[in-house]
């Protein structure tokens, strides 16, 4: 009984000092509707230190490889609205316009956020 309790807080210990393992490196072309958008402080999402941060909400119209990247957005994406986050000031116009943007996914394998950067509205 004492040797199970002794594995058991050992495995404990171990496995709270073991860190998540990061995603690989990942980029997509998007082409999509901005639905929504919102600015928020980043200390909502646990970032530290507090900046703007804004919340685009995108319909997905399509995506595209970069080259020699990870693509993690498949073609099942398409049509599905998702949530992105950027630090990029948005253009104020952008609501209910077709975007083209390179998104990437940040995180482990408890979790992560997508990201958007290179925002730019199409004609």
């Amino acid at each position: 009984m004492r040797l199970k309790l002794l594995t058991a807080l050992a495995f404990i210990l171990v496995a709270s000092t073991v860190r998540a393992v990061p995603v690989a490196p990942n980029a997509s072309l998007i082409k999509g509707i901005a639905m929504e958008c919102e600015a928020i402080s980043s200390t909502l999402l646990g970032m530290q230190p507090e900046q703007t941060i804004y919340r685009l909400t995108i319909q997905i119209e399509s995506t595209e490889d970069v080259s020699e990247m990870v693509n993690l957005l498949d073609k099942g994406t398409e049509g599905k609205e998702m949530v992105f986050y950027t630090k990029e000031t948005l253009p104020p116009d952008i609501l209910k316009k077709r975007i083209k943007a390179r998104v990437m996914y940040q995180g482990d394998e408890r979790g992560g956020r997508w990201w958007i950067q290179e925002i730019r509205i199409l004609v």
